[in-house]
């Protein structure tokens, strides 16, 4: 049973519709449309008719002959899939004649190779084998590789019924090359299949195993309903072979539920008489009927008949386990009644056989030996028809080696110039990736170059700037206090003495002037800080805050000990200095805060000074890119020269910085 169902394979794989119209020019305006016709071909062809319809409507209202072809190419394909063996051949010669006439060898040659397939069972391997052949020197020489891998997977099915596995094996691994090398996926995966079936065959079943997984992993990558099925199908065959009864019925029945689903007529038939001889062999004998029974009443339906003979054989094979005798007998000669539709011949012998097997237990001897005998002859010559059948074949194969030596030598000769070519390019290649890598390097350390140098540009011209700044503030400062600072004491003694105001006046003028003094002296302080160098930077910073904490209403907290481990020079810590007053200054002026709080945390080489108040907050993002930041501006250059970063957070209070500085 298990070859007939190999064969049903065969059939459908081979009538499979390949992506053929993508290199066909003249089909490119449908592609679209014929993709979705291909798919329905081959996922859900009750949807088909449809689709078709569509668009042999529009083949008619363009004239397009080309369109018309492929499409009777297409249902061809379609009828065959039904076990319509008549349509399919019609639509195939007509879908050749147009092509023929229009010069399109493309399509011709593909209709003609799905013809041949038509004959699967009227014609010996050895005719079919010729054909294919011719149809697979059409498409070499077209450098068609589509149809090259179709008539490839037909050469190797049919000498593989002519036992010749070698060649068969060859034109599959061929056609697996050509697939794999096109990236051509459907075709790769049903060829992986088809091998694996020849290795099971053989008995090698590790091998047939990974080649029916790869194929199967490929389909659902395709989503291919079909295909998918074929090949868990396969693998049934493999678990059976492999002893593993219930793996196998897992796959038959996922394969069963998916072919009525998607109304796979072909696959449904197949998964059922696979479970009847699954049963069967577990000696679930009433079940084994039941299959069997539900497999013959959907071929009839269906017109399947190509299938009817092997299920009547199945089912007499069970009656004559269970002594159902009379009953076998009048099922055996059913099976002869549709022999005709599949292999007559071997349906006679198994018709002759079984006769004769059934008669003897009947006791029925006389009759039983007629059979037996008329069984003997008809082997003999099918034996002998199998002898010509050989010899034809060695001959043919002599032919085939001779124009396979000639080919040879003419693809050896094109190798040597597609190699010398492949090292002119790679070698063209090479040259290209050096002098486009050279390039890139060149550019990127020009890049670099230039990106370092603006870095270095634009600190130089921050820490000027900031130089020049401090500077100035140190010349403003000195003037205050050594200039108008010393000038209105001198003027205040001055108007003091010499005028005759009242004791209460000169008291009042005496306050004004002192006031005047001061404040001058303040701004000088700020403007330079005397206790800098005099006291140091951390306590220069808690002098500041301690002013803005006595001057205004702010609570000040500061935890900056580590500030006197910093060894840094003057400018540094003038610059640290600067960033806290600039940062205690936008307090005192714009947040309408009640505390601030200093941290500085000094590891390593880095300084993390932590800022914050309890204000009404900061808008970070306007800050950065108000055009008039002076202060945020300082305090980037500052940071900048002391190679610093600033993070500015949102909490969900008031205003939080965070400065990190790094000191070699």
């Amino acid at each position: 049973m298990k070859k007939i169902l190999i064969f049903l394979f065969i059939l459908i794989s081979a009538g499979a519709s390949a992506q053929i119209h993508k290199g066909i020019r003249e089909l490119q305006p449908y592609s679209d449309q014929i993709d979705k016709l291909n798919e329905q071909l081959r996922s859900d062809p009750r949807h088909f008719p449809e689709g078709y319809q569509k668009l042999m409507a529009v083949s008619y209202a363009h004239r397009d002959s080309a369109l018309l072809s492929f499409l009777y190419v297409l249902q061809g394909s379609y009828h065959f899939y039904l076990s319509r063996k008549d349509s399919a051949i019609y639509y195939f010669e007509e879908a050749a004649s147009i092509a023929h006439q229009i010069g399109n060898s493309q399509i011709e040659i593909t209709a003609n190779i799905r013809r041949v397939f038509c004959d699967e069972y009227e014609k010996s391997a050895l005719e079919l084998s010729r054909r294919m052949f011719e149809n697979f020197k059409s498409a070499y020489q077209q450098n068609d590789t589509i149809n090259m891998i179709y008539s490839l997977n037909g050469l190797g099915l049919f000498y593989d019924r002519m036992d010749s596995t070698a060649k068969a094996l060859n034109c599959h691994n061929w056609a697996l090359t050509l697939s794999q090398s096109s990236n051509l996926l459907f075709e790769e995966s049903f060829v992986l299949n088809n091998i694996g079936l020849m290795k099971l065959e053989m008995g090698l079943r590790d091998s047939a195993y990974a080649d029916f997984t790869k194929g199967l992993a490929i389909s659902q990558q395709l989503k291919n309903d079909r295909l998918e099925c074929h090949l868990r199908e396969n693998l049934g065959y493999y678990y059976l072979e492999s002893d593993s009864i219930e793996d196998a019925r897992a796959e038959f029945l996922y394969v069963l539920h998916l072919g009525t689903e998607r109304g796979f007529i072909d696959i449904e038939l197949a998964s059922l008489t696979n479970l009847a001889s699954l049963e069967e062999r577990l000696g679930n004998f009433s079940k084994c009927d039941s299959l069997y029974k539900k497999s013959l009443e959907i071929a009839k339906a269906e017109r399947m008949f190509h299938a009817v003979s092997p299920i009547y054989l199945g089912q007499v094979n069970l009656y004559t386990q269970i002594g159902k005798t009379k009953e076998a007998l009048a099922l055996l000669d059913s099976s002869l009644v549709y022999a005709e539709f599949s292999s007559p011949l071997n349906i006679r012998l198994a018709y002759l056989n079984l006769k004769s097997v059934l008669l003897e237990e009947l006791g029925q001897t006389a009759e039983a030996f007629k059979f037996y005998k008329e069984y003997v002859a008809l082997g003999d010559s099918a034996e002998e028809v199998s002898n010509i059948a050989s010899i034809a074949e060695m001959q043919l194969q002599f032919n085939d080696e001779k124009k396979e030596k000639q080919q040879l030598r003419e693809k050896s000769k094109l190798e040597v110039q597609l190699k010398q070519q492949e090292i002119d390019l790679a070698n063209f290649r090479q040259r290209l990736f050096i002098l486009i890598s050279v390039f890139v390097v060149v550019l990127a350390v020009v890049l670099i170059y230039y990106y370092r140098q603006k870095q270095k540009h634009e600190r130089q011209f921050s820490n000027t700037v900031v130089n020049k700044l401090e500077e100035e503030r140190g010349r403003i400062a000195r003037d205050l206090h050594d200039g108008v600072g010393q000038s209105l004491i001198i003027l205040k003694n001055k108007v003091i003495k010499k005028s005759d105001y009242s004791a209460e006046t000169q008291d009042q003028l005496n306050d004004n002037f002192s006031e005047i003094i001061e404040e001058i002296r303040s701004i000088s302080r700020s403007l330079i800080p005397p206790e800098l160098k005099r006291l140091g930077l951390r306590k220069a910073i808690d002098n500041r805050l301690n002013e803005v904490a006595n001057a205004s209403s702010v609570f000040v907290s500061t935890e900056i000990m580590d500030l006197d481990k910093l060894k840094i020079e003057d400018h540094q810590s003038l610059r640290i200095y600067r960033i806290i007053q600039e940062l205690s200054t936008n307090t005192i002026k714009h947040s309408e805060a009640t505390a601030i709080k200093l941290e500085a945390i000094y590891e390593g080489k880095e300084l993390t000074l932590i800022y914050q108040d309890n204000g009404i907050g900061l808008d970070r993002d306007k800050w950065k890119s108000a055009d008039n930041s002076v202060g945020l501006r300082s305090i980037l250059q500052r940071l900048n020269y002391l190679n610093g970063s600033i993070k500015i957070e949102r909490p969900k209070k008031g205003f939080k910085v965070i400065m990190k500085l790094q000191f070699d």
